[in-house]
């Protein structure tokens, strides 16, 4: 019996190893509930074109997909390569792996010289640490490890001294041993999708983060300490303050206040979670990894460009 029951075992773990993956992501903003509702609709739009409602990431053999934000990208695993697609101009770019990230760069160099400038006088600081707190998502025990990030700027008239924005980030990943009780996540593990940009929503947060003017090494050593740890991600949380903002709001009379009379200036300004809602090993169609029919090769810098422009623009609510 002995004999028969590790054979047993041996076999899961064999057709576990090549089982079908999904994860369904859902985000969810939650604004200062005391902001204006003109203020509320063009930040929920900003938002939502950088990180719409609702997020997947699928494996089936050595290819991959995944629509995270405004990127929608297939991985060849084996043989290396990414195609990111642009749904709304039919269009795809691919590159191999070590070049995406060189790709996805030149449009940040873009940046005009004097925004650049600007960010280069501002201080960027960073921490990060293990909270010890720990919950379950989806069946699975997470724990959590939280981000901050300070930015500084020069002495604005009137404006109390301090950071001028901070933001604290929690990552929930699935704790070491997990992945034996769930094949989806052992597949997932196995899979090291931190080696594949598009594929992890932190590991394209430090690809951006890498090339900013000034920002603080503490937020980059965060993302390859969780990226060497191999964890996948469940659940992150995200919150931003203003905190000089904030301070001149609290010094004026309720009904002089621009936000108006029930803001609230001890909240965050914005808060954003997204969490895995389904792990699944359910079979995937192999059309999900093809090239749709009539979309068109263009270089993958053109498909980045278009995609990040068509975000900024709704951010600014054109």
């Amino acid at each position: 019996m002995p004999q028969i029951h590790r054979a047993i075992v041996f076999l899961l773990a064999v057709s576990a190893g090549y089982a079908d993956v999904t994860l369904r992501y859902k985000a969810e903003i939650k604004p200062n509930p005391g902001l204006p509702a003109q203020m509320v609709e063009a930040m929920g739009k900003g938002v939502s074109a950088s990180m719409p409602p609702e997020g997947v990431l699928q494996i089936k053999g050595d290819k991959g997909f995944s629509s995270m934000g405004p990127i929608r990208s297939i991985v060849d695993m084996k043989g290396k390569q990414i195609t990111v697609l642009d749904p709304e101009k039919q269009q795809y770019g691919t590159t191999d792996m070590e070049h995406f990230a060189e790709e996805a760069r030149k449009v940040f160099s873009d940046m005009p010289p004097e925004a650049r400038a600007a960010m280069g006088t501002m201080k960027i600081s960073s921490d990060s640490r293990m909270t010890g707190r720990t919950t379950t998502i989806q069946g699975i025990e997470a724990e959590e490890r939280e981000a901050t990030m300070s930015i500084e700027g020069p002495a604005v008239p009137n404006m109390p001294p301090g950071p001028m924005i901070t933001m604290t980030m929690q990552f929930w990943t699935a704790k070491a041993g997990q992945e034996e009780r769930s094949p989806a996540l052992k597949e997932l593990l196995q899979r090291r999708l931190w080696d594949y940009e598009t594929m992890s929503p932190a590991a394209m947060m430090q690809a951006m983060f890498r090339d900013m003017p000034g920002m603080g090494e503490g937020m980059v050593k965060f993302i390859e300490d969780m990226r060497s740890a191999n964890r996948v991600v469940l659940r992150t949380n995200a919150s931003m303050r203003m905190p000089g903002v904030m301070a001149m709001m609290k010094q004026m009379p309720a009904d002089k206040n621009p936000f108006g009379e029930k803001f609230d200036a001890d909240a965050p300004l914005f808060e954003i979670r997204n969490e895995v809602v389904e792990i699944s090993t359910a079979a995937i169609p192999d059309s999900v990894f093809e090239i749709p029919a009539g979309y068109k090769a263009v270089p993958l810098a053109e498909i980045v460009k278009g995609i990040m422009d068509r975000a900024k623009a709704a951010t600014q609510g054109k």
